[in-house]
Parts: C-alpha cells; sequence; structure tokens
C-alpha cells in the first residue's frame, strides 16, 4: 500500500498537513510514538504520504516494548521494525527491564507504563524530535470521564491537547471509527491488542461499558464531552492569562493579600493556586484537588488566626507560605545533592535497529 503511486490522498492526510503548516518546523523531525496498533499506524501511514510528496522533514517511528503481553509484545516490534524497513525510515525500539516490573501494580499497570513511555519520550524530545501521538476523539471522551471522576479541575478537564509541545495529537477532534474506516480503505495492516478488552483496567470499563451505553442514551455523548473539554480548556486558558498578575504576586517577595485571594469565587481561588505551583520538571501537575482544597483550609485559618503556616507541594512544586496576611509560595533551592542512582528502565535493542 505504501509504496502506490498516483494514489488520490486521503482526508486524513490533509488533516495532517494543515496542521503541520501551523506550527514552525524547528525540530529535528517527527517521531510516531507507535504501539503497532490501529490508530498509531494509521498515523504513520497518513505521515508517511506527506513524507514521500514532500521531503522537507524527517520521519521516524518510537516502539516501546513491555514484554508484559510475551510472544505478542514481540510480535508488536516486529512488525513496527518490518514496517520501517519496507519504508527505509528509522525506528527506535526499547525494551523495559525485567527489573523495573516489581515497580508495577496490577491495577495501576497503566499508569505505570504511561510514565515510563513519557519517560523516554522526553529524551528523544530533548533530542528535537516533535513527538506524533495516535490518540483520537474517543481517547479525549474517555480521559475526560476519568479526570472528572477523580476530581479534576474545569481547565484541566481535557488533558489530552492537539498541539502541547513537544506533544502532538493530530487526530484528536477526529473520531477512532473514521481512522478504522480509512485504515480498511487503504489495507493498512496493524496489530491488535488484547489488554485493550480486559476489565481489570478501569479506561477499559469506561471504554467498553459506560461511553457505549452514553452514546445510547444520547446518540453524539463522546463528540459532546470533547468539545465541553475543550470549551473548558480554553475559559481555563484565558482565566490563567487574565489571574497572571495575581500569580505573579504569590511567586514573588511581595505575596498576595490573602483577603483579596478568599474573595474570590471558589474555581479563581484553586485556579490561582494551580497555576502558581505550574508544571513540575516531570512534566506532571504536582498538585491534585484534595492538596488544593487543604490550602485553602490552611489560607482560610491563618485570616482567622494569622499564625505563620507552610504546607509543602508534592512532586517537587515548592512550598506556599502564609505569612502577615500574604500568600507565597516558594520553590525549592536544590544544590549540591546528588542523585541516587536508579535501577535501569530500559535495555538496549539487540536486533541492530537504532536504540539508546
Amino acid at each position: 500500500m505504501l509504496e502506490r503511486k498516483n494514489k488520490k490522498i486521503s482526508d486524513l492526510t490533509e488533516v495532517l498537513d494543515q496542521q503541520m503548516r501551523l506550527f514552525s518546523f524547528k525540530y529535528k523531525g517527527v517521531m510516531v510514538a507507535s504501539s503497532g496498533g490501529l490508530d498509531s499506524t494509521v498515523l504513520f501511514h497518513s505521515l508517511y504520504e506527506i513524507y514521500k510528496r514532500k521531503k522537507n522533514f524527517n520521519l521516524a517511528i518510537c516502539h516501546i516494548n513491555f514484554g508484559l503481553r510475551k510472544n505478542d509484545s514481540e510480535l508488536d516490534q516486529r512488525f513496527l521494525e518490518d514496517l520501517a524497513t519496507r519504508v527505509k525510515l528509522p525506528i527506535f525500539t526499547h525494551k523495559i527491564d525485567k527489573s523495573t516490573y516489581s515497580e508495577r501494580d496490577v491495577t495501576s499497570t497503566q499508569i505505570w507504563a504511561r510514565n515510563l513511555r513519557y519517560e523516554k519520550f522526553h529524551e528523544y524530545a530533548q533530542e528535537g524530535w516533535l513527538i506524533a501521538l495516535g490518540h483520537h476523539r474517543d481517547d479525549a471522551a474517555e480521559n475526560i470521564l476519568i479526570r472528572l471522576a477523580r476530581g479534576t479541575s474545569p481547565g484541566a478537564m481535557l488533558g489530552l491537547q492537539e498541539l502541547n509541545l513537544p506533544f502532538w495529537r493530530p487526530f484528536i477532534s477526529i473520531p477512532k471509527d473514521k481512522l478504522a474506516h480509512w485504515a480498511n480503505r487503504q489495507q493498512i495492516q496493524h496489530r491488535e491488542d488484547t489488554s485493550n478488552d480486559k476489565m481489570i483496567y478501569s479506561r477499559n470499563v469506561i471504554r467498553h461499558k459506560i461511553l457505549p451505553e452514553l452514546e445510547s442514551l444520547f446518540p453524539g455523548a463522546k463528540e459532546r464531552l470533547f468539545r465541553c473539554g475543550l470549551e473548558a480548556w480554553q475559559l481555563g486558558k484565558y482565566c490563567t492569562e487574565e489571574l497572571k498578575p495575581a500569580i505573579d504576586q504569590i511567586r514573588s517577595n511581595e505575596g498576595l493579600p490573602i483577603s483579596w485571594f478568599l474573595d474570590k469565587e471558589q474555581a479563581i481561588k484553586l485556579q490561582i493556586l494551580s497555576q502558581s505551583v505550574g508544571i513540575s520538571k516531570k512534566g506532571r501537575k504536582a498538585i491534585n484537588s484534595k492538596f488544593l482544597n487543604r490550602v485553602l483550609e490552611l489560607i482560610e485559618q491563618h485570616r482567622l488566626d494569622q499564625k505563620f503556616g507552610a504546607i509543602q507541594c508534592p512532586a517537587d512544586g515548592g512550598t506556599f507560605y502564609f505569612k502577615a496576611k500574604r500568600l507565597f509560595l516558594k520553590k525549592e533551592q536544590k544544590s549540591g545533592t546528588k542523585k541516587l542512582k536508579e535501577k535501569p528502565r530500559f535495555s538496549r535493542n539487540s536486533a541492530g535497529h537504532n536504540s539508546s
């Protein structure tokens, strides 16, 4: 399929081509993070169509082999290596070191795997790659439901954004059935991950039970969930820009008057606190709703008794201080500390392909 001549370019390829024109190419190239499944394989084929026509950017595949499905995991990797060989493009494959398995719990395997994936993706991003991910609209709807159930703030409801550098999700507004239709029409082969059907994972329960029920009750529910998450993110972004002076005050030696802060609506107070902490070095939010509400309780208490107080943020987010009726955030200054040697998480691939 990849080498056919004079084939009409698909509408999916046109979507990607239009998006690529919106951001300047200051990257080494586009690296498609692929499991071998439908979504990421369709993403690679679509980008490859653009690459063949333009040849104005580098294109590569990255695959993380967790080895959790034994022979199936090896077949996934071989499938992608064969694909890369056919189109003569580089593939970067990584096998998870088995010593890392002890760090996971069966109920949080997906979170463990995600953290390891993004750890490697960030390494490639530092080398100059733009990381392309195959998330689609159905993924976004699932993510929104999960975040709502866990108590996320409205501004963080969406989670998966189209362009959140160095990550690019060009299919985020496209439903999965359209990707499946295109794959069938173009005769694109891909791998099936049987773990996606296991009900021990909360995301699979939402994917196979809750969302289908919502769609049967309210046709178009996934589309509306996505739009709601997108609008909430846009409003949150605007709100953050408007609140920037107050956030800067908290981070400065001046501090923010607690009386001004407490006079605001609950959602505004939560937004100020969360954006003051911002993003941790590992790229994850340093706080959650439970922590934010604890900070609010302490601020209210400080207003009443005016005692000095402090609460440390998780994930190296810094420390909130309450002093003289003002709110401060002090970021930790780490110097002269030695980093403990960690267990190896990745092992070098011995198949002769590129590996770190």
